[in-house]
């Protein structure tokens, strides 16, 4: 109990909780001043929605709706892996120089596509590229990452090349056609495979999603800190936005 009202003390001296209690405070202040009523009421509507996209609860709630959309299947009856990246540094040290990491979603996605090429033996491509002149080259990374885990070289294909999701599906589908690969594993993270599916679908790859790096438990529990605004909340909330986002665009097309 100690520690969850610590860690409820320190969420609301942070932001974004601590903005919420400022732009509340303005608005009751706006509001006693009665020529300012109208201020007082778009700032005041503005930070009750603010605070509410801003809790872990929201961003759990909508994060989850992607998440449940696909479960790892019970068999494995597929060809092939293809592992989609997911974020890299460019020149943090690491095993061997600095070579640059595999970011959070990266490595996360990394292992399981470790672990079922050494459980199936099944071929894996690797998709993804340097997004930005800053980042690494995510595929490259992959690649000596999942060679660092037992996984042999010569069962990788790589696809150096893909900045975005569509572009994955485009450049995997290419070295798919070219191996004479036709049911892929498709392993990314939980909340960005229905986009996945969704881009893998449109260039004719019949795909068994198989997710990974969930954000949000199965079962979403709440306690004190789900209803105050921070970080985390909006981190959750932004990330389940810009899939929706993205499906919008696949949708429109």
């Amino acid at each position: 109990m100690l520690l969850l009202l610590v860690k409820s003390v320190y969420s609301l001296l942070l932001p974004p909780a601590c903005f919420v209690i400022w732009f509340g405070a303005a608005s009751i202040w706006l509001f006693a001043r009665t020529t300012h009523r109208r201020a007082a009421a778009v700032t005041g509507i503005g930070t009750v929605l603010f605070a509410i996209v801003s809790t872990p609860l929201f961003g759990s709630l909508l994060t989850h709706s992607l998440e449940r959309q696909y479960v790892p299947p019970g068999q494995l009856q597929a060809d092939s892996i293809v592992i989609l990246t997911g974020g890299a540094t460019l020149d943090t040290p690491n095993v061997g120089g600095s070579l640059g990491h595999a970011q959070s979603d990266t490595a996360a996605r990394i292992v399981t596509a470790a672990r079922l090429q050494l459980a199936t033996g099944l071929p894996i491509t690797v998709s993804g590229g340097q997004v930005f002149a800053t980042t690494g080259n995510e595929g490259e990374i992959a690649q000596r990452e999942l060679i660092g885990l037992g996984v042999p070289p010569e069962r990788i294909r790589l696809d150096r090349t893909s900045r975005n999701t569509k572009e994955n599906a485009i450049n995997s589908a290419a070295i798919l056609k070219q191996e004479g690969w036709s049911k892929p594993l498709l392993v990314t993270s939980a909340f960005h495979m229905p986009r996945s599916m969704a881009e893998f679908r449109q260039n004719g790859i019949d795909a068994i999603a198989y997710p990974t790096d969930y954000k949000v438990n199965t079962d979403i529990g709440v306690s004190l800190l789900s209803y105050i605004p921070s970080a985390q909340g909006m981190g959750l909330t932004a990330l389940a936005l810009k899939e929706y986002l993205g499906l919008l665009a696949i949708w429109a097309r």
